[in-house]
């Protein structure tokens, strides 16, 4: 797949706690990530996406303060796709 590699765009930002779920059922939500798409830096939960509705959907499961950067931009037959790549600079796994 064509691609083209992004430098040095990234960015801090704090995304609000918009499902306002108990920490119990949070903690469920957040394991279906861990068991799925997300891994682990530096003890922080972080993600590797091309779609846009996952890094919304695991933001509002790791709220608060965020690092994000934009790795890379992929041609495919529908378009282009952007690879993001969010941490939770709020949050530690366990």
């Amino acid at each position: 797949m064509p691609h083209l590699n992004i430098y040095g765009v990234s960015a801090e930002t704090y995304f609000p706690d918009l499902l306002k779920h108990l920490r119990e059922r949070l903690e469920l939500l957040q394991l279906g990530w861990r068991a799925s798409d997300e891994g682990e830096m530096d003890s922080r939960p972080f993600m590797s996406t091309t779609q846009t509705w996952q890094v919304f959907a695991w933001t509002a499961t790791r709220y608060e303060e965020l690092y994000m950067y934009i790795a890379s931009a992929n041609l495919t037959r529908e378009g282009v796709s952007v690879a993001v790549h969010p941490r939770a600079n709020s949050w530690r796994q366990r």
